[in-house]
């Protein structure tokens, strides 16, 4: 039976769909700098084909660019993400919570690969691609011995206790003190 994605993602429940974004204010601001990025592409290949000293310094003036263009996008979405927040109880402190969350250091979980072959890459999709993995793996083995002797077996009566818990008031072994 053939489905399409479309399909598929339609019979999902509303809790693991992934959420519509609206285009931002920052959608040109992200063209812009996808344009550089191209630019700074294809002056990378001019240069490694020519091996010019002028393309080289066209190249670094077009990554130098870049990378401040990428920083100022950065600090402006930061800005405008700290601006909308409070410092009062009824939003839980947001603001100093994010600017806890912004100090600590990004860890990247890369994507994984489904069982179908293709990218698990949001978090819930990994989160399924996990779950279905270790439900796989986790199985417990086939008992080769019948139910009833295996009860016999791990009656509670019939265990030894090996190790007995020490009172908590007992003297530890003070080593090396004499």
């Amino acid at each position: 039976m053939c489905t399409s994605s479309y399909t598929l993602y339609n019979r999902l429940p509303g809790a693991l769909r992934l959420p519509h974004t609206e285009p931002t204010k920052w959608t040109n601001a992200r063209r812009g700098s996808n344009k550089k990025i191209l630019d700074k592409r294809k002056l990378r290949i001019k240069w490694q084909t020519t091996r010019s000293p002028q393309d080289k310094a066209i190249f670094n003036k077009a990554t130098h660019e870049l990378k401040l263009l990428l920083n100022d996008l950065k600090q402006q979405a930061i800005q405008s993400y700290l601006e909308t927040l409070t410092a009062t109880e009824a939003t839980e402190y947001s603001l100093w919570k994010a600017t806890k969350r912004l100090n600590r250091p990004q860890t990247h979980i890369p994507p994984l690969r489904t069982a179908a072959g293709d990218w698990a890459k949001s978090d819930t999709q990994k989160a399924h691609v996990l779950a279905d993995h270790f439900a796989h793996v986790f199985q417990p083995y086939d008992s080769e011995i019948p139910d009833v002797e295996e009860r016999k077996i791990l009656h509670p009566k019939k265990l030894q206790v090996v190790w007995k818990p020490q009172p908590k008031n007992s003297r530890l072994p003070k080593y090396g003190l004499r």
